[in-house]
């Protein structure tokens, strides 16, 4: 009888699980991940005038300079001037680009592997028709664990980056399959402003944070805070500046590595080349860092935009 009931009672939780796991689209859209962020999300409810004054007290301390670090980043930066909803908005859409991102990076890896065991193997087999030494074959299988070390690493990363865009969408215990990215075109032509001093008045005059600022703590409170937002602000376009420049090298590398796979495959057509291993796996890695310079450079300028209150819903074009 206990038996029995144990069987029932593993299949209901069973059931449970894959009912939660169903209960998330197979295919997830910004729209749908920014949806989850709410008012009853707990991140929301943590914004109350104690977490304004103790961004503002971040702000005081010592910043760090320049030199040691990749991008302009201060001890003050964009984050202490979005909303509690904003920060769980943005975390939202990292996570989300993170799957993604992911996503890439354990298909070139299992590609890397895959083309680094057909060498072994072939080697192998040279070995065995005495056609080659053991010390190759040594050489080859280490190269080829290395790679699948690597492998399992970046597929360890798609389930970490699944976890935390479900923890960050408060969907703690649901199964997230694939994620599907926007149309990005738009905000990656953005386009920084002329008149840097009228943008960031703009920005002042449109932050919520500093609004509410001013209301709750007075002019003083107020006046600090849009001095460290105007410097966010820069620290922001000039990031945007590294991130169109890295952008246009990943392009530029992106298309040299297409024209060397052509090259390759006209020469392995013409069995002039044994095979196009090298050229297939340096051509996905170039489009993974191509993806991640584009990911870079479209928060960056999603940032902004949230520091002038405009919804990030209304920022991609899901069509």
């Amino acid at each position: 009888m206990f038996s029995a009931r144990y069987l029932v009672f593993a299949a209901c939780l069973v059931l449970a699980a894959r009912v939660q796991a169903e209960a998330l689209p197979k295919y997830l859209t910004i729209d749908f991940v920014l949806s989850q962020v709410d008012g009853g999300h707990p991140a929301v409810k943590l914004g109350e005038t104690a977490q304004l004054v103790r961004r503002l007290h971040n702000c005081l301390e010592p910043e760090s300079p320049l030199i040691h670090t990749t991008l302009p980043d201060s001890g003050c930066g964009y984050w202490h001037f979005l909303t509690a909803r904003q920060q769980a908005e943005l975390l939202v859409l990292r996570r989300f680009f993170d799957v993604a991102l992911a996503d890439k990076a354990a298909a070139r890896d299992n590609e890397d592997m895959a083309i680094a065991f057909i060498d072994f193997d072939r080697a192998s087999t040279r070995m065995e028709l005495g056609q080659t030494s053991e010390l190759e074959v040594a050489e080859l299988e280490t190269e080829y664990q290395k790679v699948r070390t690597a492998t399992l690493a970046s597929q360890a990363m798609q389930r970490s980056a699944r976890s935390l865009l479900a923890i960050a969408m408060n969907r703690p215990r649901a199964f997230i399959e694939e994620v599907r990215l926007p149309d990005m075109s738009a905000l990656m032509n953005w386009e920084k402003p002329e008149n840097e001093q009228e943008f960031y008045e703009t920005i002042e005059n449109n932050n919520a944070v500093v609004r509410k600022v001013g209301t709750e703590l007075g002019e003083e409170y107020r006046q600090m805070a849009s001095s460290y937002l105007r410097h966010a602000t820069l620290e922001l376009l000039l990031s945007i500046d590294l991130h169109q420049a890295k952008r246009q090298q990943a392009d530029v590398l992106r298309h040299y590595r297409d024209l060397n796979l052509d090259r390759n495959r006209t020469l392995y057509e013409f069995e002039v080349k044994a095979d196009l291993g090298d050229a297939m796996t340096m051509q996905t890695a170039a489009r993974v860092e191509q993806m991640e310079s584009d990911i870079n450079l479209v928060i960056a300028i999603v940032i902004l935009q949230m520091l002038q209150d405009n919804p990030v819903g209304e920022l991609f074009n899901e069509n």
